[in-house]
């Protein structure tokens, strides 16, 4: 039996694929990892291919049609904006996205760089380098940062674990902007929603989007 060809377009080729080899291990494909710099490199880089993994761009029309072996499309991020699904759907080609992809460790950063913005992280660290001393009486008082309101534009999966981590963890009066995000899922983690973004800023000692 032939092997079925997964072609990763992205711009590293010397990534192990260790978890896409891990969750096709029981499946008898070859992988085959290509870098395109250009429309008609990725045209000819999905000739022949039976699935489509993309980490990049190259997403057009015309590199959808040159795959007409292809079978899905597999874009590693959540959005898929930058691929033609019209093309896909006409080519019989299913589009899946990284829905969630990453989740836990951007919000992360999200709650690391609020928590630095409380504690004033940067400006302490400016002035120690700049002058040598360590002095933070110009930058008291620090508020306490479960007295602060916490303001969320967006209530996808990020939006969702900011809000567990910095809302339910350290106790934020959590606010969010979102108008297409079902009540439920605001009673779940315990938010209040706010219709106009103008007021969530107002509000919040905190925004993050």
């Amino acid at each position: 039996m032939t092997k079925q060809r997964v072609v990763v377009l992205g711009p590293n080729t010397d990534d192990p694929l260790h978890h896409e080899r891990a969750e096709m291990a029981d499946l008898d494909v070859e992988f085959i990892q290509e870098s395109p710099q250009s429309e008609g490199e990725a045209i000819e880089a999905v000739r022949g291919a039976d699935a489509i993994m993309m980490r990049g761009g190259w997403g057009t029309e015309q590199v959808i049609r040159a795959a007409d072996q292809a079978k899905v499309l597999a874009v590693y991020s959540h959005g898929f904006n930058h691929i033609d699904v019209d093309a896909a759907t006409d080519m019989g080609i299913i589009v899946t996205n990284g829905a969630g992809m990453c989740a836990e460790e951007v919000s992360n950063q999200a709650v690391t760089m609020a928590l630095a913005l409380n504690r004033q992280v940067v400006q302490t660290t400016n002035q120690l380098r700049d002058t040598g001393n360590w002095d933070r009486s110009p930058f008291l008082p620090i508020e306490p940062i479960d007295e602060q309101t916490l303001g969320i534009v967006g209530f996808g999966n990020i939006g969702r674990q900011v809000a567990r981590k910095l809302g339910q963890g350290w106790r934020m009066e959590t606010l969010v902007y979102d108008p297409y995000v079902a009540p439920w899922i605001i009673r779940e983690y315990n938010v209040e929603q706010v219709f106009e973004i103008n007021e969530l800023c107002e509000l919040s000692r905190i925004t993050l989007s």
